[in-house]
């Protein structure tokens, strides 16, 4: 692209920014040789344009601004540091824009007594972007060369367009969590994740093995495709307590081969939780052993409606539902709303499958099943006496 070119796109990227009256342009290398010190040097609502190509971080920001790359190629903040996270962020409200968050190091091209190879972004960090108390807003940012949680929101809010994660650059290896939210609001449009490893793409309000029970999260993820982990277990999208989830024009699925998956831990959406609500719609899960895993023991209180999604090839199940004794699950004609118009094709698990204890009825009217009669592909009252029924016909 010519530097005009280059310009008459920045300029028009700047014209649609809701810029401060008073906000300055801030130019990386131009101006100031680093991101850190363009922006230490920012106030309020300045914009921190940053050239293409390799810039090192890590970045710890502290104050409301925007980042921006310029150009077609790439504008990579890059950190290799072990522990810790290549942009942290506090209680401040930052935009990316046009960035690659890369938890590598730069290695020179010209470097010949290096053991890692040249010209890449090698090794790993921790962590990728850590936001607390903040407003977040990444349009078109990639996140890449991290080993645990690439973008984490917490007590905030996250606007996304057209994020990617990835895992590795350089060194393939597992990656525990994509992103991670925990008690904030998100709005999440056009993810992509294609690695395969990558354990759980998305991760709500998961309180770990002795960590708090998070505050309400309010998560809408649109138009989005994720690839499931190549691992034994994981979940393209993972919910907790305390969770409102929209889940709407998803694409969950996982390639042939990989590792043998465990029991029912590798799902496209797994609910983990109490006092929570899901819709769930329009989406497609497909080759992931279980499509939509639910654990709803006694006592809690979830509310999951499933509508208009299409499960395909699901080795266990299309949809699992464990403990269920209370009217929580609606996949059409049901109490919650739910539409029906599911479409179960070519299962080689069953369709439905109620678990050990799950004593209540399951509306599921409206919907197109992978064999005839249903009951050939649906685990419930018929199969074991103590299950409830799924309700799959009026008469």
């Amino acid at each position: 692209m010519s530097r005009i070119l280059q310009m008459s796109a920045l300029a028009l990227l700047l014209l649609s920014w809701p810029l401060e009256l008073s906000a300055r342009l801030l130019w990386v290398p131009g101006q100031y040789r680093s991101i850190q010190s363009a922006v230490n040097a920012a106030g309020y609502g300045d914009t921190v344009i940053v050239s293409p190509g390799p810039h090192p971080g890590p970045l710890v920001i502290n104050k409301s601004i925007y980042i921006i790359g310029q150009g077609r190629s790439p504008s990579v903040i890059h950190a290799h540091m072990g522990e810790g996270a290549v942009i942290t962020i506090h209680g401040a409200r930052v935009t990316l824009s046009g960035i690659e968050v890369n938890g590598g190091r730069m290695v020179s091209p010209t470097n010949r007594y290096h053991s890692d190879p040249p010209g890449l972004y090698a090794r790993t960090s921790t962590k990728g972007i850590v936001a607390n108390n903040s407003k977040l807003v990444l349009r078109n940012v990639s996140v890449n060369n991290v080993r645990n949680y690439l973008v984490t929101i917490v007590r905030g809010t996250l606007i996304a367009r057209n994020l990617r994660l990835s895992t590795r650059t350089y060194y393939r290896g597992q990656a525990d969590v994509g992103l991670r939210i925990q008690a904030s609001r998100a709005h999440i449009t056009g993810l992509r994740q294609p690695s395969e490893y990558i354990d759980h793409t998305i991760d709500i309000n998961d309180p770990g093995r002795s960590g708090p029970r998070w505050g309400r999260s309010d998560v809408t993820i649109l138009q989005s495709q994720i690839r499931s982990s190549a691992l034994s277990w994981g979940d393209c999208i993972r919910a907790y307590s305390n969770v409102s989830l929209t889940i709407n024009s998803v694409y969950c699925y996982r390639t042939r081969g990989g590792q043998q998956p465990k029991k029912a831990g590798h799902t496209g959406f797994s609910l983990n939780g109490s006092n929570s609500q899901v819709l769930i719609k329009y989406s497609r899960f497909i080759h992931v052993p279980v499509g939509v895993n639910i654990h709803a023991g006694a006592g809690q209180s979830n509310r999951v409606r499933v509508e208009h999604c299409t499960f395909e090839d699901n080795p266990r199940a299309g949809i699992l539902i464990h403990s269920m004794r209370y009217p929580g699950v609606d996949l059409g004609g049901g109490p919650l709303g739910s539409r029906g118009g599911n479409r179960f094709m070519r299962m080689p698990g069953y369709d439905v499958k109620l678990t050990r204890n799950s004593t209540v009825d399951i509306p599921a009217y409206g919907n197109y099943w992978s064999r005839q009669p249903p009951e050939h592909s649906i685990w419930d009252r018929n199969d074991d006496p103590a299950q409830g029924k799924v309700l799959w016909n009026r008469n």
